[in-house]
This record gives structure tokens, C-alpha cells and sequence, in this order.
């Protein structure tokens, strides 16, 4: 994908972006998982516009009944996932539900990173 033929944000678009970035430098700072699934969460959102995951309303649906943090979608290609706290109780409970709520709606499970 080549990035550089994508539309740019538009002017209105740039301070949310913008917030996005101080948010996810929050996150990193302060090792804060819900804000960096939140952040994450709300970037694949906003990817909607301009390289569309059909899947990515299931992918919500799943974190949300699976306790993850969040969703991250590539935004150049075809690649998602669910972001866990690794400190969260049940965690390898969670992620075995959520590994079999993807595949049972069709979304392959390639790769878990963690317990």
C-alpha cells in the first residue's frame, strides 16, 4: 500500500489526530493499557475513511465481551488484532474466548502474543 496516495487528514481532522498522539504518549508514559486501547480503539475508528475493515465492528463486539482493552487494525493493509493488559485477572481464560469468538465468526486467529 502506498501510503503517500492516501488522503491527508483534513484541517478539522488535524487536532483530533493530534490528541490521539498526546494520548498514546500518555499511555506509553504511564504504562496506562486502557488509555492505549482506547487510543488504539479510536484510531482503527478513524481508519474507517480511508481503507475500511468490514470486520472491525465484530472485532469491537469481541473486545467487549472478551474484557480487552481494545482493538489495532493495520492501517495499510489487513491485519488486527485485540490489545490485553498482561496484568489482567483470567487473562489466559480471556484471550482463549476471544481466540474462539474470532474464529467461530470467521476471522482467523494466525498469532497471540503473551501467556
Amino acid at each position: 500500500m502506498d501510503t503517500l496516495t492516501l488522503p491527508a487528514p483534513s484541517a478539522r481532522e488535524v487536532p483530533a489526530y493530534e490528541e490521539l498522539r498526546a494520548a498514546v504518549r500518555q499511555a506509553v508514559a504511564t504504562a496506562d493499557v486502557g488509555l492505549m486501547g482506547r487510543v488504539s480503539s479510536e484510531s482503527a475508528r478513524r481508519n474507517q475513511s480511508l481503507l475500511p475493515k468490514p470486520e472491525l465492528a465484530f472485532l469491537e463486539r469481541v473486545a467487549a465481551r472478551t474484557g480487552a482493552a481494545g482493538v489495532q487494525v493495520a492501517h495499510t493493509g489487513n491485519v488486527a488484532g485485540l490489545l490485553f493488559d498482561p496484568a489482567a485477572p483470567d487473562l489466559s481464560d480471556r484471550l482463549r474466548r476471544a481466540a474462539r469468538r474470532l474464529s467461530a465468526g470467521g476471522l482467523p486467529v494466525t498469532r497471540t502474543i503473551g501467556p
